[in-house]
């Protein structure tokens, strides 16, 4: 039932006067104050909702002034006195509810114990984001808070332990459930697309001794000179290897072994690629080139085992050191990275250039640390020199086993042109399916070259050196082989590549969306197609 109020209590007939009356109007005026406190309280808690008072309330009952709203009844609005305030009955539950105060203020009255709650408890009793719920605090056993605190505890000293940021946490997430996705596809795709009935489904982890890897494995079990290998296997540098043949001491399968390091290098890599972004492009960009990384089409060799990762692991942290100034720790990373393959060399070239064009200034004493990578390739080099009697041995292995031969970049061009086109001889008798698959591996070289020339002029427009001079060297050294090859596998060290892309998409939404809607689809193919035995780049 609705009923008008008069604003002044004269007009009501009301008696008093004079003094009486100033007192009534005091009262009146801290009432009201104190109403609209609670009501703002309510608002921010629970939207509109009114805040009841209790009937049998044990606190200090204040004198009303007659007809003010009760405790059974909600007044709408808060006009001023000037306006006459519309007051509705609340029908009563017909048993008063015992309010918990615990000692709170006035702002807890909204609180009230849940059914079979002990006296003092609060209970929460609803969602706070909810309209007309109220949030109130939820009692908890002793246990499960000291288990939480202990958690919690033993959580936030390995971050401190481990340098972490939150977004370096959020990254590793990342990483790790996009392992879990091509889990799921090296599940699925040899059992979905296996068409020979001779032989027999391969087991899981033989799904990923594909191509490179058994060159890899056997270095690690027999060594670079194997009588009964008839591929030069002096094109791979040892650092992987070497790491295979560690784990094969202790009895652990190399490809097991491979997947770890390609597993843990690939999280390193991306938390550094992260805060690198971050570093260069502003707050939020490092989340989305770790992303955008991690579902590039070919992708896939982040986890399978080849170098991608381990190397990775070393040079964007190599890097990153760089640019914070700390010469001796970029130095000591990237002739880690020169160990695992000859992009460490690359790696090298970039950084003495960065350095020289440095904005910090230059310190040659520790700037001399960047000679370090030549150590353990001068060290690869003398190795080989003593057993084959050539310096260059690795370099000539690329050329003999893969066509790295030198080549002027125009022809390598038309080869690769011819070779996506269905016009190259691939020598042997391959199949039908086989020369598809190598025409669209050809035709995906091509797309992967172009974005690297792009970006090294984009780079070079924007003075960023050391960068261009990263991407540009290995755009340059794939230009001059008999045609372009393994080129999108190579665009995963692209770093420059991922930051631009993720700096692009905080301006311009749809090309994050674009970006995901086009590559991951892509990325599966590609996963499948290298867990299948296809050619992959």
């Amino acid at each position: 039932m609705a009923r008008q109020l008069e604003p002044r209590w004269g007009a009501l007939g009301l008696p008093g006067s004079g003094k009486a009356d100033q007192q009534d109007d005091a009262t009146t005026r801290t009432v009201e104050r104190e109403r609209k406190e609670e009501i703002r309280t309510a608002q921010h808690y629970g939207g509109d909702r009114h805040v009841e008072r209790s009937l049998d309330d044990t606190t200090e009952q204040r004198q009303m002034p007659p007809g003010f709203p009760g405790p059974d009844r909600q007044r709408i609005g808060s006009p001023p006195w000037g306006e006459r305030t519309e007051v509705r009955e609340q029908p009563r539950t017909g048993q008063a509810e015992n309010w918990q105060r615990t000692g709170a203020d006035d702002r807890t009255r909204g609180l009230r114990p849940a059914d079979g709650a002990r006296t003092g408890d609060l209970t929460q009793t609803g969602d706070p984001t909810r309209t007309g719920e109220h949030p109130t605090t939820e009692r908890r056993s002793p246990n499960r808070r000291t288990k939480e605190t202990w958690w919690s505890q033993t959580w936030a000293r390995v971050q401190v332990a481990l340098g972490l940021t939150p977004t370096d946490v959020e990254v590793w997430m990342w990483w790790m459930l996009s392992r879990l996705g091509i889990f799921f596809i090296a599940v699925t795709a040899p059992w979905l697309f296996h068409t020979s009935d001779a032989e027999p489904l391969p087991g899981f982890l033989d799904r990923w001794k594909q191509w490179d890897f058994h060159h890899y494995d056997r270095i690690a079990i027999y060594g670079y000179f194997d009588p009964d290998w008839d591929v030069p296997l002096e094109a791979f540098f040892p650092g992987l290897p070497g790491l295979l043949g560690l784990g094969a001491l202790f009895g652990i399968p190399t490809v097991l072994v491979g997947l770890l390091i390609s597993m843990i290098g690939g999280g390193v890599a991306a938390v550094a690629l992260a805060r690198l972004a971050d570093a260069e492009w502003g707050e939020g960009a490092g989340r989305r080139a770790a992303v955008m990384w991690m579902v590039a089409p070919p992708a896939i060799f982040l986890a399978a085992p080849y170098t991608e990762s381990l190397f990775l692991a070393l040079a964007i942290p190599a890097w990153l050191a760089a640019r914070r100034g700390r010469w001796a720790t970029a130095g000591t990373l990237a002739a880690a990275a020169s160990l695992v393959r000859v992009s460490g060399l690359f790696l090298a070239i970039a950084l003495v250039v960065e350095f020289l064009t440095s904005p910090k200034g230059r310190d040659w004493a520790r700037g001399s640390w960047l000679l370090a990578p030549l150590v353990p390739l001068f060290g690869y080099m003398t190795y080989l020199k003593v057993n084959t009697g050539d310096w260059l041995a690795w370099y000539h292995a690329q050329a003999q086993g893969w066509y790295r031969d030198f080549t002027p970049p125009w022809l390598s061009f038309i080869h690769t042109v011819e070779a996506a086109t269905g016009r190259a001889d691939f020598g042997g008798d391959i199949t039908e399916a086989w020369r598809i698959n190598f025409e669209w591996m050809f035709r995906a070289e091509l797309v992967a070259m172009l974005v690297g020339v792009v970006v090294t002029v984009v780079l070079l427009c924007l003075r960023r050196w050391g960068e261009a001079t990263w991407v540009g060297i290995q755009v340059v050294a794939f230009s001059t082989s008999y045609w372009f090859f393994s080129v999108p596998r190579a665009a995963l060290l692209w770093f420059p590549l991922w930051m631009g892309l993720a700096a692009i998409s905080l301006r311009k939404r749809w090309v994050w969306l674009t970006y995901l809607l086009i590559s991951v689809p892509l990325f599966g193919v590609w996963a499948a197609a290298y867990l299948t035995g296809k050619w992959a780049g």
